[in-house]
């Protein structure tokens, strides 16, 4: 067998090969995912590079697929990263294993994902959230792995922490009846807010502590601020077990655009295709900007658009569909007058 100094030495014969390429299954993934996901490059380029490796299945023993803590402000897009990779993967964005932690503050809450122990009332009554059924439900033969979202997870009692800690070190537990759950087949994520306010009041135009300027220096203010408050809300031995921390910017006003157009186009298609009122709408660009005063700001970034496009464009073509005023096959046009949306149809 040649020596590494033999191998220096004779580079003759040898093909330099490319770790950086992807595989065909990557670039259809990827460029699916990522017209999905606006504004965080470098997430989305973590997340692929998982992908990457558990294309070929390197899988350990006795160890989770992978582990990701994503942290930003709200509405930059870390949930609707996985939920649109779950759409992708899986077929339906709602094909992940998704713990709302704002539901386990408690610590008798956390139970619920184990189960209750024997002999604690309730116990044979409920199903635990963690099953091997639940891990199973949503995989497919083309993509035979589990996808756990735990969103906002500094909401949980601190004990989630504790729990998950064999989770992320063994890839198994045992739930409140003793049976053994595998989770070596799924890749875990977990978002969460904390230090976000901090950071966007020494990035905004206002307030009281000195502003950053220039968006690389916000951006590097912002991962430094994030990840100190990271260590000093999350137990270290919870943060070893993480394999990948992700800082998720704050989104600018092109990508704000951006996720306004993808959003519209859902609806588009979403009226277009109407089983009994089919309309095509059309948008003009002060439309366009009323919706994103309405729908997106600074502190909360694209969290609010899809609940502003319910109320200010949906709601409104919904009355004019049961009231008659419009017939399938219309073109509404929607207009900005002032401060409100007005609907026209040629």
């Amino acid at each position: 067998m040649p020596t590494s100094a033999g191998l220096q030495r004779e580079t003759k014969g040898w093909v330099t090969l490319r770790p950086s390429a992807r595989s065909s299954w990557l670039e259809h993934v990827a460029r699916r995912w990522t017209a999905k996901v606006v504004g965080q490059p470098q997430a989305t380029d973590a997340i692929l590079r998982l992908l990457q490796r558990i294309e070929v299945q390197a899988r350990q023993l006795r160890r989770i697929m992978g582990s990701m803590l994503m942290l930003g402000p709200p509405g930059c897009g870390k949930t609707h990263s996985v939920e649109a990779l779950a759409e992708v993967l899986l077929g339906s964005p709602n094909a992940l294993l998704k713990i709302n932690c704002a539901e386990y503050q408690q610590q008798h809450e956390i139970a619920r994902l184990v189960g209750a122990p024997p002999g604690y009332i309730g116990h044979a009554d409920t199903e635990p959230v963690f099953t091997r059924e639940n891990l199973e439900r949503y995989r497919t033969p083309e993509f035979p792995f589990t996808l756990i979202l735990f969103d906002e997870i500094e909401k949980a009692h601190h004990s989630l922490y504790s729990l998950l800690l064999g989770v992320l070190d063994r890839a198994e537990l045992n739930d409140g009846r003793n049976r053994h759950v595998d989770f070596s087949a799924c890749l875990f994520f977990f978002t969460s807010n904390i230090g976000s306010k901090d950071t966007l009041r020494a990035t905004a135009a206002s307030g009281f502590v000195p502003q950053v300027e220039g968006e690389d220096s916000k951006a590097r203010h912002f991962r430094t601020v994030s990840l100190r408050a990271m260590r000093r809300h999350f137990p270290p031995e919870f943060l070893r077990r993480i394999e990948n921390t992700i800082i998720y910017q704050p989104l600018r006003p092109a990508h704000l655009r951006s996720i306004l157009d993808l959003e519209l186009d859902k609806v588009m298609q979403g009226f277009f295709h109407h089983p009994s009122i089919p309309l095509e709408l059309e948008f003009t660009s002060g439309a366009k900007s009323l919706l994103l005063q309405h729908g997106c700001d600074l502190e909360y970034g694209a969290a609010n658009l899809q609940q502003t496009l319910a109320c200010e464009v949906q709601d409104p073509l919904y009355r004019l569909m049961a009231t008659g005023q419009v017939r399938a096959g219309d073109t509404i046009g929607v207009f900005a007058k002032a401060s409100e949306l007005v609907f026209r149809k040629s």
